[in-house]
């Protein structure tokens, strides 16, 4: 049990980091240059909760390898006035003015999929699987489309644009369970480079390394990198058309490739930072030198289960809960300080995310059963445990930083005792919110798996999707952020994605319906909604 001299000494330690980390940065240093690898942090955390502590925790006795669950809680891309929606079985594309509900039906190739967008260019592109190419649709003018189509290749469904929105590259996703379809792919390491910068498009073929899983770019959008399961491949954009050769790449550590778990590319794309599956029982994490062609490996005190880089690439966060501990590794990587651990007092943490501007990051489990989340502050190194009132399945912070939605875990089946409001709550869907300020926590519970999530751009609003088809649940939830209110919407059909367009600054909400629709939403919750267009026969309620 803490005693009063005992908080007294860690808020004064607290506030002694808090002044070094001020002074720090006013001489222009960081925290990383103050500290030994071995110091252990306060954790300014709450005694009133119980320790939380796992007693001779082994990875034997710990509970099991997280289960990562992607939740994304971003702004989808989004053209800056149309949504463009894919009719497959008419190979079509329907152009929907988000202002004036008009819409326009753009011929493309046949079985038309995965239509991709960018930022507020009223542009889209889509893959025609049926035909084996891509097509480029522009608005040129508010009535009038100009469709350019490129050649591609069998079996690519994913389309990742570049952030210039000049360069785009098309691939098949092995990270996904196989379909059916998949089994006429030709090989798994065609890939295509789509170039629209220049005074013609232009698309080509290129052979990348084994089985790609995702894309990321650099800040400049002049590099592409392809993850892979053989290694990294590198696309330079400027020099596709001049160069016909293999996309280079850049293979894993020796004897790592089938153990790699996780895979971050630094946003200058300078560098990759790599974790190894847990059952290898390797306690290291490598930094693949993308420049120099060199792998670092960086040895930690413990198996690290979770491997997370923070959006600026200056660190990375590994999560170690055999040894209760996370290992703060500064990048670029040094030989004298390669990480620094602090100790995680008040819950179990085998997961971790760090919000959008670095300063925070968030500790959680969705495999230990407990109703506990931890938000570390990066400059002040302490470490807040907060009590929720359901277990965790993962969590994101909204893109101002200050709330963190929490989805929660439902136990199998229906409560056992229908009059116990905990039991009920434990038995049910839900999510919470909380306010990363002071831990103030909203939890609200409901009637189908919540997601997906939508937050608007400004902040003010979350929005989210409920779908359960066996009760006809189909609505929109719409959380207000300052007062964490939920409204409640009902729509017409079972509801399947969300996303926001932002000259109209509406939302829309497409439904499975035999003929097609969409509701549009604007921020008094005014809908419209377009049935039909399918069949170009559409009406506006």
């Amino acid at each position: 049990m803490e005693t009063d001299a005992t908080i007294a000494l860690s808020a004064l330690a607290a506030a002694l980091v808090a002044g070094c980390a001020d002074e720090m940065a006013k001489n222009g240093d960081t925290w990383w240059d103050a500290y030994s690898p071995d110091t252990a942090f306060d954790t300014g955390y709450d005694g009133g909760l119980d320790s939380g502590a796992w007693p001779d925790a082994t990875a034997d006795t710990l509970p099991p390898p997280e289960d990562e669950v992607e939740a994304d809680f971003k702004e989808p891309r989004a053209s800056g006035r149309y949504v463009f929606v894919a009719n497959s079985a008419e190979d079509y594309v329907v152009v929907i003015d988000s202002k004036t509900l008009s819409l326009e039906i753009v011929n493309v190739g046949r079985n038309p999929l995965g239509v991709a967008t960018h930022g507020l260019v009223d542009a889209a592109m889509v893959i025609n699987q049926g035909s084996r190419d891509v097509s480029i649709i522009r608005k040129s003018s508010l009535t009038e489309c100009v469709v350019n189509t490129l050649p591609s290749v069998r079996g690519l469904d994913r389309i990742e644009i570049a952030p210039t929105g000049a360069s785009a590259v098309l691939f098949h996703d092995f990270d996904l369970a196989m379909a059916p379809a998949d089994g006429v792919l030709d090989n798994f390491q065609d890939v295509v480079i789509v170039d629209m910068g220049g005074d013609e498009d232009a698309s080509f073929t290129r052979t990348c390394g084994y089985m790609p899983r995702e894309v990321e770019f650099d800040d400049s959008g002049e590099n592409a990198f392809i993850v892979t399961r053989a290694g990294i491949s590198r696309v330079e954009f400027d020099r596709v058309a001049t160069d016909p050769d293999l996309l280079p790449t850049m293979p894993y550590p020796p004897g790592v490739a089938e153990m790699v778990t996780d895979v971050d590319i630094d946003p200058k794309g300078t560098m990759a930072i790599v974790r190894l599956d847990v059952y290898s029982e390797s306690t290291s994490v490598w930094i693949m030198d993308l420049v120099h062609a060199e792998h670092h490996e960086i040895v930690l005190p413990a198996i690290p289960y979770d491997l997370d880089l923070s959006p600026a690439g200056d660190f990375a966060v590994a999560v170690m809960p055999t040894i209760s501990q996370v290992a703060l590794i500064q990048l670029p990587w040094s030989v004298t300080v390669p990480y620094q651990t602090f100790e995680v007092v008040g819950l179990y943490a085998g997961q971790a995310q760090v919000s959008d501007d670095g300063t925070r990051i968030a500790l959680f489990s969705n495999q230990s059963g407990e109703e506990r989340i931890g938000v570390f502050d990066v400059e002040a190194r302490t470490l807040d445990v907060f009590r929720l009132y359901k277990k965790v399945e993962t969590v994101a912070f909204t893109p101002d930083d200050s709330i963190l939605a929490v989805i929660h875990a439902k136990e199998i089946g229906p409560a056992l005792d229908p009059t116990d409001y905990e039991d009920v709550a434990d038995h049910s869907y839900g999510y919470s919110l909380v306010r990363v300020s002071d831990g103030y926590v909203k939890q609200q519970l409901t009637d189908a798996h919540p997601e997906p999530f939508l937050v608007h751009p400004h902040g003010s609003r979350i929005y989210l999707l409920q779908r359960m088809d066996s009760i006809d649940v189909r609505e929109v939830q719409v959380i207000y952020t300052d007062t964490f209110v939920v409204s409640t919407l009902k729509l017409g059909s079972p509801p399947v994605s969300i996303g926001y367009v932002p000259d109209s600054d509406k939302m829309f909400v497409s439904q499975e319906h035999s003929s097609g629709r969409i509701t549009f939403m604007d921020k008094d919750e005014n809908m419209q909604t377009i049935t039909g267009f399918e069949l170009n026969d559409w009406i506006v309620e």
